[in-house]
């Protein structure tokens, strides 16, 4: 049986992440993973979790929003281990999902995960943070950041 870290926000979305953890981890013990859990509660959770276990595992599955795939892939790629990372999305927009035509549908992508084809994707590097799908610069940077999350969780794309 092979570790895998799954790491889980808690308050992405509209939480659903967090009311069908049980089937995802049932999904993923069943495809012969011994699940370690991690429930972020703040902001570089997912990235610390990630520099912990990454060489404890062979696979770090990450359940929030974009956000929390971004600190997934920064805190594996700041490990230095080559660990594939899956992405089941949970946040309120998925933007990057989207792009990656991943499913919106937690169980169906936990499934795409055990299932599916690995894909590489390039990631940059921007000062000292690194970006998978965009990096920018200017008067409207912030905006995506600065939206409150209940706000996001109400209206989703429309928000910003």
């Amino acid at each position: 049986m092979q570790n895998l870290l799954l790491i889980i926000n808690p308050c992405a979305g509209q939480k659903k992440a967090k009311k069908l953890l049980v089937e995802i981890i049932d999904i993923l013990n069943r495809a012969g993973f011994e699940v370690i859990t991690y429930i972020t509660s703040g902001p570089g959770d997912a990235e610390n979790a990630c520099i912990r276990y990454a060489d404890q595992v062979s696979r770090i599955v990450c359940c929030g929003g974009d956000g929390t795939f971004n600190e997934t892939v920064s805190g594996v790629l700041k490990s230095g281990k080559n660990v594939p990372i899956g992405y089941i999305p949970a946040g309120s927009t998925n933007d990057f999902a989207s792009s990656l035509h991943l499913s919106s549908n937690l169980l169906q992508a936990a499934k795409d995960i055990v299932n599916g084809q690995q894909k590489r994707l390039d990631i940059g590097l921007f000062g000292k943070r690194y970006f998978s799908y965009v990096a920018s610069f200017g008067a409207f940077t912030r905006v995506s950041w600065q939206t409150p999350r209940s706000q996001k969780r109400i209206f989703g794309h429309m928000a910003y």
